[in-house]
């Protein structure tokens, strides 16, 4: 889990996350986006430039390697990541292709380690669903869909490989 949150840290540039969310004690971490809120309250007419401040609704990508509700036969290697929509307010006025982005499916899961599911149901290793939304849509969404790729690869799984 370290060794990745510091391959996160030295990539920052290139993978355009705002911050890493990290909880003491817990194995797992966050790489969070801000979303760039748009303050028409004064200027001409009222189109000031969209910028990004604390109270930006802000979308992550969890990598976790915690059991989920005892889902899991065993701990061990990466459990899932999912994609986390986190303090969003409809009030925001955001550009119409981030309100779409945040109108998507809540916190679902990009990818599940199929190899020790406690179920029997092995949906899928990934979400292609989401994935594609992400590879598909705005340049924020290829960043993460980018950095999706490139932790599940430095972890040595391919999760594009099909489930068992």
């Amino acid at each position: 889990m370290e060794e990745l949150r510091q391959f996160f840290e030295n990539e920052k540039d290139k993978f355009g996350y705002t911050y890493i969310n990290s909880v003491p004690g817990q194995r797992c971490f966050d790489l969070i986006w801000r979303f760039p809120i748009r303050d028409r309250s004064h200027g001409a007419f009222g189109q000031n430039e969209a910028t990004q401040s604390v109270q930006s609704p802000e979308v992550g990508l969890r990598w976790d390697w915690r059991d989920p509700g005892h889902f899991f036969e065993k701990e061990g290697s990466l459990q899932t990541c999912a994609y986390v929509i986190l303090n969003w307010n409809r009030e925001f006025n955001l550009e119409e292709e981030d309100l779409f982005r945040l109108q998507e499916e809540r916190n679902p899961w990009l990818y599940v380690n199929t190899d020790n599911p406690r179920e029997i149901v092995k949906d899928f290793a990934v979400n292609q669903n989401v994935i594609k939304a992400l590879r598909e849509g705005t340049s924020r969404g290829r960043q993460i869909w980018d950095a999706f790729n490139a932790g599940c690869y430095f972890l040595g799984i391919d999760p594009y490989a099909e489930a068992d």
